[in-house]
Formats: C-alpha cells, sequence, structure tokens
C-alpha cells in the first residue's frame, strides 16, 4: 500500500492489537467490530496468526457473534480441508449468504452442476457486504469458474453493496489467472469510481506493462505519481516503461531513489543489475549489489549474477543466503555450476565448502570437484577420489565417462604415473570400439578418441612431451 497516504485506521488497529498480545488477557478489550476488522485486514496481508489471535479473543469475549463463527470457518478453510467440513457440519443450520458461499466451495470445481449451484445462489440472494463479495469472487476462482464470473458481473453489481470493492476484487482475480487484459478492464472502471487512489493507477499501470503496452503504462502510472509523487511501489513500476535504460540518466536516477527509499526491492535490483551486466555496466552492477547485499538476503538469483560479474563481496552475499534459510542442495549445485561457468574456481571451492561447514554433509558435486582439484593442480587427490567414489556416483556415470577420466588420466601423467595413465586409456579406447552405442554424442567421443589415441602415441614417442603443459582438451 501507498506509504505516504492518509492514516489507515484499519492497519493502526491491527498494529495496536499486535502490540497488545503481550499484555495479560484481562487488559485486551475489543469490540466486537474491532476484531472482524482486524481478522479481515489480516487476511489481506496474510497473516494468518493475527488472523488466529483475532479469533481466539473473539472466542472469549463474543461467543455468541454470527459474524466471527463465520470468520472461523473462512480460518478452517484455508486451515485444513477436513477440520473447515467438519465445522460446516457442526453449523449445518446456519442459512446466511456466506454460510452458503462456504458451503459452495465443497463443490466439484469446473462442472455443469456447479456452475448451476452458482446461478442458484445469485438468483437468490440479497445485498451482499464487503466480505461476501470478496469470498464470493474467490469462490468462482476456486471453483475455476472465472469465464463464468466475468459473464455474470452485471448480475453480481446489482447485489453489491459497494461497487469499488467487487472491481478490485475482480482484477485482483484476473491477475491472479495472469488475464491481464480483463484486469485492466476493471481497475479502468475502478480508477473512473476513484480516480484519486494511487494503488488503482499503480495495478493499472503494472497491467499495461505485462501486456507490452508501454504507453498506456507511462500514463496511468503518471496519475499515480500525480497523486503522490513518493509512492514508491508506482516508481518501480515507472522503471519499467523508461525506454532509454542509460544508468547514468533518468533510469538511473529512479533507480537510486527507490533503492533509498526500499534497499530491499529484490525485483528492481535484480533487473537492474542483469540489465548493468548486459551492456558491460559492470561498476554499476556491483554497486547496485553493494547496496542492497546486506538487506535482501535471501535472493538465489542476485547471488548468481554476483558470481557471474565477479562481485568482490559475494562470499558474504553465499553465507547470507545460506543463514537466512536458502539451503536447498539443488540450488547450491547450482550456484557452484555458475561459479565453475565463470571460471571462478575459488568461488566454487568456496561454494561447496560453505555448504559443507554449514549443513554438515557433502554437496556431493563429484564432477565438480574434480574439476576444481585439477584446476588447483590437487592431481593426487583427483586420483585418490577417482578410486575412492563410490560406483553409483556420478564421476562413474556414462555421461560423465568424458570429462572424469580425461582429468584422471592426465592427473596420472602430470604425477608421472605414464603406465597407468597409458592402461586406462587403452582400457577407454577398447570399450569404445566393443560398444559403438556408447551413451553421449559423437562429437565428445571423436574428441576422447583422438585425445587417447594422442596420449598413447607421445608415450612411445622418442620425443618427450611435457605433460605439465599439454592441455588438448582445454582442461587447464
Amino acid at each position: 500500500m501507498d506509504p505516504n497516504a492518509q492514516p489507515d485506521p484499519r492497519r493502526e488497529l491491527c498494529d495496536r492489537f499486535r502490540a497488545d498480545l503481550s499484555k495479560p488477557l484481562s487488559e485486551r478489550y475489543y469490540s466486537e467490530d474491532d476484531l472482524i476488522e482486524i481478522f479481515d485486514y489480516a487476511g489481506d496481508v496474510n497473516d494468518d496468526y493475527l488472523r488466529a489471535e483475532a479469533l481466539m479473543l473473539g472466542a472469549r469475549l463474543y461467543p455468541d457473534s454470527s459474524e466471527l463463527t463465520e470468520r472461523r470457518a473462512i480460518f478452517y478453510m484455508f486451515f485444513d480441508e477436513q477440520v473447515f467440513r467438519k465445522y460446516l457440519a457442526d453449523h449445518s443450520e446456519t442459512h446466511t449468504p456466506m454460510w452458503e458461499i462456504l458451503r459452495l466451495n465443497l463443490l466439484t470445481p469446473g462442472t455443469d452442476e456447479t456452475r448451476s449451484e452458482l446461478e442458484t445462489f445469485l438468483d437468490n440472494a440479497g445485498d451482499l457486504g464487503d466480505e461476501e463479495i470478496i469470498q464470493f469472487v474467490q469462490l468462482a476462482s476456486t471453483l475455476k469458474l472465472n469465464e463464468w464470473l466475468y459473464q455474470n458481473v452485471d448480475r453480481l453489481r446489482s447485489h453489491c453493496s459497494y461497487l469499488p470493492t467487487l472491481l478490485y476484487e475482480l482484477a485482483v482475480n484476473a491477475e491472479m489467472a495472469d488475464d491481464y487484459e480483463q484486469a485492466a478492464q476493471f481497475l479502468n472502471e475502478l480508477t473512473e469510481i476513484e480516480p484519486y487512489n494511487s494503488d488503482y493507477w499503480t495495478m493499472l499501470a503494472t497491467d499495461y506493462l505485462l501486456l507490452g503496452r508501454k504507453a498506456d503504462a507511462a500514463t496511468a502510472v503518471d496519475y499515480a505519481l500525480a497523486i503522490n509523487p513518493d509512492y514508491i511501489d508506482a516508481l518501480k513500476v515507472r522503471l519499467g516503461t523508461i525506454e532509454n535504460s542509460d544508468m547514468h540518466g533518468e533510469f538511473g536516477e529512479l533507480v537510486d531513489r527507490i533503492l533509498a527509499a526500499d534497499p530491499t526491492a529484490e525485483s528492481v535490483a535484480y533487473m537492474v543489475v542483469e540489465r548493468s551486466i548486459n551492456i558491460g555496466e559492470t561498476e554499476y552492477a556491483h554497486s547496485v549489489l553493494k547496496r542492497v547485499a546486506g538487506h535482501i538476503k535471501d535472493s538465489y538469483r542476485l547471488v548468481e549474477k554476483a558470481l557471474e560479474s565477479k562481485y568482490p563481496g559475494t562470499r558474504f552475499m553465499l553465507e547470507d543466503l545460506y543463514d537466512s534459510g536458502q539451503n536447498d542442495r539443488d540450488e547450491w549445485i547450482n550456484l557452484a555450476d555458475a561459479a565453475w561457468k565463470q571460471g571462478d574456481m575459488p568461488a566454487a571451492s568456496f561454494i561447496m565448502q560453505l555448504y559443507e561447514d554449514r549443513s554438515g554433509e557433502s554437496l556431493g558435486h563429484d564432477v565438480l570437484s574434480f574439476h576444481i582439484l585439477y584446476r588447483l593442480h590437487h592431481y593426487d587427490l583427483v586420483t585418490y577420489m577417482f578410486g575412492a567414489t563410490d560406483e553409483n556416483s556420478p564421476v562413474h556415470l556414462p555421461e560423465n565417462l568424458y570429462i572424469t577420466h580425461a582429468l584422471y588420466i592426465m592427473s596420472e601423467l602430470r604425477l608421472g604415473n605414464i603406465d597407468s595413465a597409458e592402461e586406462l586409456a587403452n582400457d577407454i579406447l577398447k570399450l569404445f570400439n566393443s560398444a559403438p552405442d556408447f551413451p553421449g554424442d559423437e562429437f565428445h567421443k571423436f574428441a576422447m578418441c583422438t585425445f587417447l589415441s594422442d596420449v598413447i602415441a607421445r608415450i612411445h614417442d622418442d620425443k618427450p612431451t611435457d605433460w605439465q603443459t599439454y592441455d588438448p582438451l582445454g582442461l587447464d
């Protein structure tokens, strides 16, 4: 929401309620309407903790409140389906528009029978309040009836006590379904009804931007910024409408404003860093990473860009990434691969060691370990690992045979173990000759065969080869 808009009583109420949670129950008093407002607002910002606390206090202070009872059903619906079903069964005799909407959630999505049930509800419905409208629009989405919903907007209007609520929910529903054209239609009407709401103009600009309609997006976001020139969400959208991405012109000035106000703007930081790298502005990319690294600690993709651009503070970003809870093994393997592809052996080694130190287990990226050890000239460890790894290790998989065996043979040669290297080279050549359908593309097979034949020929050549500089496959 707009941080510079007029004070939001609902938000202030929720902030006060949250602050009071540490107080004894006897010192906490909120009216029934207050608790309903708190529950509804907490739902808007996805704060289940606050919703649960509001319901528990409501059950103590107002055990007979019908509206709070309905809110408990809403909470259970998103919490657990079986609990929700049991709660509905315990209130089977209660018939209000909200209870009917909640029961409709149990229908089978997308069927003609389900569509007919919603038709019947609308035929019999009277005026619907804001929360009932919100739940009905969400119901249509849950039941995969968005198209039906859009076709029946006029019918919904006749039951709606406050039209902006309906239009807003329809727009959000359409956006969640990636139907930005439909969302823009609802938002256009909404901005006509409430033209001084910068949120609505910003939402409309965002949808236009996603539709590739930059001129319309620029016009909409200009309205938002005319209402509030410092609205960060609108400034972020404005960034996407600028054609000239000169980091030292209007684009760069806007980036400075956004990151100064919101250094946690991950999507903006990533977009700017990526664009900077692509146009060769590496120093600018590093300046942005330096500004946000201490604030955005859980972004894999920003760390990938730091690795790609060889940002000096990448190690600190890697530590923050793991410590922030981002410890998915596959993602860390991808990071190690990214460092490897940049030719940054120290970074790849650091990633693997950091993961092992923090998690207590190896990243298990044996093939990359081979590369790193070889590049660091630890040839004895390469040969040791080759023999020590389990037969199910990626080192011994057919698709990796070419590179791991080449690394092993070259390590043996550089260690002076010529006989061992020749024996393995002959064994692999025999394998290829006896198994023409061996996995792997023909180019790799041809390159490997050429390499092996050359090694054997050089071993028997009267003119000695300097194995420390010999590198026909570019392994160094």
